[in-house]
């Protein structure tokens, strides 16, 4: 796990969001490859990991509503409720996290 590794984690984060901005066409399989990875990586029982998860959550969701808005439509039912979770975690990291740009 990347995301949770000291000294790779932040890198990670930003590698993987890159890979989201740099999708082509834009917004094309976030819904169905990289939104459920990182949902799932949500329920990990290590707060990095689920914090980095919502980092890279941002650019998925920018990609989907400015180029695949009804693939975001699908996903909102999965992504609110994990966000909802997160927003009520102990780890003031996790209830904060989000990209450098948003």
């Amino acid at each position: 796990d990347l995301f949770a590794d000291v000294k790779l984690g932040a890198p990670a984060v930003q590698a993987a969001c890159k890979i989201v901005e740099a999708v082509q066409p834009a917004g094309h399989g976030v819904a169905a490859i990289v939104v459920p990875a990182l949902l799932a990586g949500m329920d990990s029982k290590t707060w990095k990991t689920k914090a980095c998860c919502i980092e890279v959550l941002s650019p998925c969701l920018r990609q989907m509503g400015e180029n695949t808005p009804a693939q975001l439509a699908s996903v909102l039912p999965l992504i609110v409720p994990k966000l909802a979770e997160a927003a009520l975690e102990v780890r003031a990291e996790i209830r904060y996290a989000r990209s450098n740009g948003g």
